[in-house]
């Protein structure tokens, strides 16, 4: 039996476990929205971006109510487990460190990175040994950074990423790292593009970006799991992922 077989007997076994819970009516969903485009506040004060629309579309296809809490990402899976969430949902990278404390859905996007610097610098990948590098506390890209030039950079991790990018602004680091859709929504803002621009990228790696995007939840909830799992695949047959997914990215 193929691989493919299996996952769909997989996923038709935790669907059919679904049907026999008892409905769940409201998630309330932890994130960290200074990072659009896929998690920010809007002008008005609510909640917006590519991870916010796919929640609302995950929770009408389930005929549950979203309601959002903004934390700081690094605190997300601590206090998922402190039961302060019902779930994550915050451009969270599946990989085997967190799964070891958090189950995690299948993922609805597939990560990507990208540097970023003045565009006077003319920076290549030759040029980023002894640089300053800004990431957002508990991101992936300390550990890529790490195994990937030990010592030979200076990572300057922030709370998020607004703050790395205004140290940036101020000459107080010389790059920052970040997913590739981040860093090209911060470029198109207040006119960043005319003195900032991707210097590397986009990259793409599993071993340090994680398999994708996942939401997660504490381990001792199957059946919350089961049912995001669902919501997921019946947004992407019914064209909903689709069609928020190009809103943002296309």
């Amino acid at each position: 039996m193929n691989v493919l077989k299996l996952f769909g007997l997989a996923l038709l076994f935790s669907f059919s476990q679904t049907l026999f819970a008892d409905p769940i009516k409201t998630i309330h969903f932890g994130t960290d929205a200074s990072y659009p485009p896929f998690e920010y506040v809007d002008d008005k004060g609510n909640f917006a971006g590519f991870d916010i629309d796919i929640a609302n579309a995950i929770c009408a296809s389930m005929n549950a109510q979203c309601t959002f809490s903004s934390g700081t990402f690094d605190d997300l899976i601590t206090d998922l487990n402190a039961g302060k969430y019902d779930a994550i949902i915050a451009a969270i990278g599946i990989t085997e460190t967190r799964e070891k404390m958090v189950s995690f859905t299948e993922p609805y996007y597939t990560q990507t990175a990208s540097f970023v610097a003045p565009i006077a610098k003319h920076y290549t990948m030759g040029d980023i040994e002894g640089k300053n590098i800004g990431i957002q506390k508990g991101s992936l890209f300390f550990s890529y950074l790490t195994d990937k030039y030990h010592n030979k950079v200076k990572i300057v991790p922030f709370n998020d990423f607004p703050d790395a990018f205004k140290a940036l602004k101020d000459k107080k680091i010389d790059l920052v790292i970040g997913d590739e859709a981040t860093v090209k929504s911060w470029l198109k803002e207040n006119g960043n593009s005319h003195e900032f621009g991707i210097v590397v990228g986009p990259i793409i790696n599993a071993d340090y970006l994680g398999n994708g995007f996942g939401i997660a939840v504490r381990k001792n909830e199957p059946d919350l799991l089961n049912a995001l799992n669902k919501a997921i695949a019946d947004i992407n047959a019914n064209g909903k992922y689709k069609t928020i997914r190009d809103t943002y990215f296309k």
